[in-house]
């Protein structure tokens, strides 16, 4: 990890965060002075306070190991795919709130998750199941599940937008009303 200044490209400060396979996919998350990163392949996670001037490792662990999805921060949660489990995790302390049963909802090592208002979550499996899940604070409910579409490797992050759904799948895009 770098920090850099904008204005020169000067790095100001550089933390080590090596993986198997070389492969830092997910896109760290940033809020008030907290980074929060993480990655598969033998890592885990990582909260970094930073400034202008430097960086400081705050905690390191291997709650969350997300390959490539995003995690989500909202009103001082963060919602993540760690290796199939969903986990809800505090900010920035890393304690952990909750993490679902293993396949409640049907998540994946590969499957995204998006917040779809208020209190929910749509996932996505990387087998195209979507599920509605209630996720708070204090505890997750699967509202409901269906099979969007077909085929392995469903690592598009679905898209929400005007009162639809937009799903892509191996061979094909999905609208649903």
């Amino acid at each position: 990890l770098f920090g850099m200044d904008p204005a020169s490209g000067r790095t100001i400060w550089s933390m080590p965060w090596k993986t198997d396979f070389k492969v830092n996919a997910s896109t760290p998350v940033y809020s008030d002075g907290y980074l929060f990163v993480t990655s598969d392949y033998g890592m885990g996670c990582m909260m970094l306070q930073v400034s202008p001037a430097g960086a400081k490792r705050l905690w390191a662990n291997k709650e969350v190991k997300s390959k490539f999805q995003q995690v989500i921060l909202d009103a001082g949660c963060l919602y993540a795919n760690s290796e199939g489990t969903l986990k809800c995790l505090s900010w920035p302390d890393g304690a952990v709130k909750w993490k679902s049963e293993r396949g409640r909802p049907e998540l994946n090592e590969q499957g995204s998750i998006v917040r779809a208002g208020g209190d929910k979550l749509l996932t996505m499996s990387d087998g195209g199941v979507a599920s509605l899940v209630r996720a708070t604070p204090e505890g997750m409910q699967v509202l409901g599940e269906f099979q969007a579409v077909e085929g392995d490797h469903v690592w598009s992050v679905p898209l929400l937008y005007g009162g639809r759904l937009y799903v892509k799948g191996p061979k094909e895009l999905v609208c649903f009303d």
